[in-house]
This record gives C-alpha cells, structure tokens and sequence, in this order.
C-alpha cells in the first residue's frame, strides 16, 4: 500500500458507524480492573457486557428498590442513569472497611448519600479511563461518550422525573469481585438519540497524533527568471532581483 493511501485513511473522517460491541467490551476489560485496583486494591473481573435499548416504562420499571442510582447529563442537557447493585455497593463498602470482598449476600437496604460517596470515585474512574483510552488508541467515541456523573443519589421516584420518555440505549457490565466472592453489575442508560460527545475532538488530536511530527520538507518556487552568467558571477548580499508581480 502507497504511503499516499496510508495518508488518506488517517485522514478520512470517522464513520458514523458506533462502535462494535465487542470493541467496547475489550477495551473495559482493560480498564475497569485496572483502575478498581489502582484506587481500591480490588481483584475485579469484567465477566460481560450487554447493549440493549427500551425504552423509559420498562427501564423504570426494571429498577430495585435497592439500587444505587446517580443521574447521567451531557452538554446538550440529554439526560439517563447510572445505575450499581446492590451486591457491586456491597463489595466496594467491604474493600475500604476490611480490606476484602466477602462472600455473603448483599443487604437489602435503601443506598444512602454516603453510598454514593464510596462508589462514585471508581464509577468516575470507569467512565473517564475508558474514554480516554479510546481516544489516545484513535477509536470512535464510546457509546456513552460526553455524559457525567451526577452527585446526587435518586430514588426510583426522582430518577423516573430526572428522564425524558423515548428511547433509551443501555450497557451492562457485570463483574466478578475479589475472586468471585460477590457478582455485580453497573449499568448504564442513555437517550438513544442522544449525540455522541468528542466527535470532533477525537478527530482533531487524533489528526495531531499522526501528523504533528512528520518532517515535510517544502521547496515553493516562485518564478524563473533568467539573467546572463556575467549578471550572476557578480551578484553580492544585498543585490536585489526582481520578482514579477505575478509571481506573488
């Protein structure tokens, strides 16, 4: 392949096809477990992760009392959900208290202020590792690129009045925590309309990555002009030779 057509492919603009699942899949299982241990020393696995759409009725009504749920928002004011289980709430309370993840069953009780507190620092971390890796590795923007954490903990009341009806897209990762000692989920849903945030962005430092540091001499010739031997023989530092206006 022609360098000229290596050239045109980092050149060409991102399809606005999303990105295939299991591209996503691949690269959370890089970064979750990685930042769980980075910031709690938490053996984490990533067993899977689903996409599916619906639409709010059902998202709403698939929601447990149990659940911790903070919203989601971009710049363009879309709105969804972040959603954690109760057993995945469980295992990052035990790993700061005791230092392990425990094999017993996740309580049944309504996530307090507090919880959302222990769990958003690493559900922040999954968020933004995972979009700036597929930014510095040249991939289209995630699925959920451009949303962000709200601080709040919802109810199932709030989080139903936080959301527009329509259509909602979702993944679903579930993880096996401290040698499978406990399986939980984080979910998350977004309008399914809702832009893709970093488009631009990511095609912009993308184009820097590739290009900023290539030599590309350049020799522009402005206009031919010709003088006898005798004219050249005697030309010093500051002689002037005249450029047809044309040529500028």
């Amino acid at each position: 392949m022609s360098n000229a057509s290596v050239l045109k492919k980092k050149l060409a603009p991102p399809l606005a096809k999303a990105l295939a699942d299991c591209a996503v899949e691949t690269l959370l299982r890089k970064t979750m477990p990685r930042d769980a241990d980075r910031l709690f020393s938490l053996d984490l696995v990533v067993d899977s992760v689903a996409f599916s759409e619906t639409d709010k009725a059902i998202l709403m009504k698939g929601l447990e009392e149990p659940e911790l749920i903070y919203s989601l928002s971009n710049e363009a004011s879309d709105t969804g959900l972040c959603i954690v289980s109760p057993e995945l709430l469980a295992g990052l309370i035990e790993i700061q208290l005791y230092g392990y993840v425990t094999s017993g069953e996740a309580g049944a009780r309504k996530p307090t202020r507090t919880d959302g507190i222990v769990a958003a620092s690493l559900v922040d971390a999954w968020m933004n590792s995972a979009q700036e890796v597929a930014l510095e590795e040249a991939m289209e923007p995630l699925p959920f690129s451009g949303f962000v954490r709200g601080n709040d903990v919802l109810d199932q009341r709030n989080a139903s009045l936080m959301i527009e009806p329509g259509r909602y897209a979702q993944m679903k990762v579930t993880l096996s925590l401290g040698d499978n000692a406990k399986t939980g989920t984080l979910t998350l849903a977004w309008p399914a309309h809702a832009h893709v945030g970093g488009a631009e962005q990511s095609f912009s430092q993308r184009m820097q990555r590739h290009l900023v540091g290539i030599e590309a001499p350049l020799n522009v010739v402005l206009a031919r002009q010709p003088l006898p031997i005798e004219r050249v023989r005697k030309l010093a530092v500051g002689d002037v030779i005249e450029v047809p206006a044309n040529a500028l």
